[in-house]
């Protein structure tokens, strides 16, 4: 275990933004979580949080590392990897592996622990489809536990492990269930309509590497946090009451009464692709990307909230934030509160 005080968190999440956290505590050892409390903060590799000028949670980095086949049979292989394991390498290790289930999530920022709580989720597949068990610490109870997939709660980019369970259990490392005869999955447009073969699950995996580096920057280069807002999820009346002004809106089937609106789309229709205020702005070549340019937390709250008024203000329809909010605002961080 290391702990270290007042740390600058620059380097510490992908946005880059300027902040400090009171404390940062790294667990190298599954029984150091036992030192763990319910208000601790589990920040993963960062790349799904915004941190606001003063971080006064402790933060918590799981340096836990291990990928190892726990079960199989003719068809499937349980596959067993630690919280801190890379996601993307993780990922291109199981199509090394000839196992299928998690190619479409290739090139995803984050770790392993990370990926149950957000349900990532890309190019038609959700990470829930291959979990088959969650392995975490219960902070409540000061226990390890093991939850089946169909007991945390997973719908669209969320869990209960963020909501309900937010300050209770602590993943340790995520079981996945993986084909040894993998089925495709192309029914997504950019994969469908893509300009090669795609028969393998290989091919997908550079596919979606080379579709995600085409559109999306490298938060080494461009801070960011991915996709910065939800897809919203409107009901059938709002896409027809919609449809009489645009009749080109985009939308996907989420059930018989409702659909889901890229945000991107509405984003680009106000106007604020590649618009920047400040130091910080939207990504001239995706729309749902914020960019940071060397703004702190509270500038990249506040530019955000333009954005989502500006979508509401014309759409009525409300964005919400995809990453994490952690911390404080500025006033407290100057004492002048």
């Amino acid at each position: 275990m290391q702990v270290f005080h007042e740390v600058e968190l620059k380097d510490w999440h992908t946005l880059a933004g300027q902040a400090v956290a009171r404390e940062l505590m790294i667990i190298e050892a599954q029984e150091e979580l036992q030192a763990l409390n319910a208000g601790d903060v589990v920040i993963g590799s960062g790349s799904n949080v915004v941190f606001l000028p003063w971080v006064e949670e402790r933060l918590v980095r799981l340096n836990l590392f291990g990928v190892s086949v726990v079960d199989e049979n003719k068809a499937y292989v349980w596959v067993r990897a630690m919280a801190g394991e890379n996601w993307h390498a993780f990922v291109q290790e199981m199509v090394v592996r000839g196992l299928g289930g998690v190619e479409n999530l290739a090139l995803i920022p984050g770790t392993v622990g990370a990926a149950p709580v957000q349900n990532i989720g890309a190019y038609g597949v959700e990470v829930c489809e291959v979990i088959a068990q969650v392995e975490a610490y219960d902070r409540w109870k000061r226990e390890w536990v093991c939850l089946q997939a169909s007991e945390c709660g997973f719908v669209y980019r969320g869990s209960f492990f963020k909501s309900r369970w937010l300050t209770r259990y602590v993943i340790v490392a995520v079981v996945f269930v993986l084909r040894k005869n993998p089925i495709l999955r192309l029914d997504y447009a950019e994969l469908a309509q893509y300009p090669m073969p795609l028969n393998s699950i290989e091919a997908v995996f550079f596919a979606v590497v080379a579709i995600r580096q085409n559109k999306l920057p490298d938060p080494k280069i461009l801070p960011n946090a991915g996709s910065f807002f939800h897809n919203p999820v409107v009901d059938r009346a709002v896409l027809l009451h919609l449809e009489e002004s645009y009749s080109d809106v985009p939308r996907y089937v989420v059930d018989d009464n409702r659909v889901k609106i890229p945000a991107a789309w509405l984003i680009e229709r106000c106007g604020f692709k590649g618009y920047r205020e400040g130091n910080v702005g939207i990504y001239a070549h995706h729309a749902l990307v914020l960019i940071n340019y060397e703004g702190g937390g509270d500038e990249i709250y506040a530019f955000a909230q333009k954005i989502i008024a500006g979508v509401q203000a014309r759409f009525g329809i409300t964005l919400t934030i995809e990453p994490r909010l952690i911390g404080q605002n500025k006033e407290r961080f100057d004492g002048t509160d």
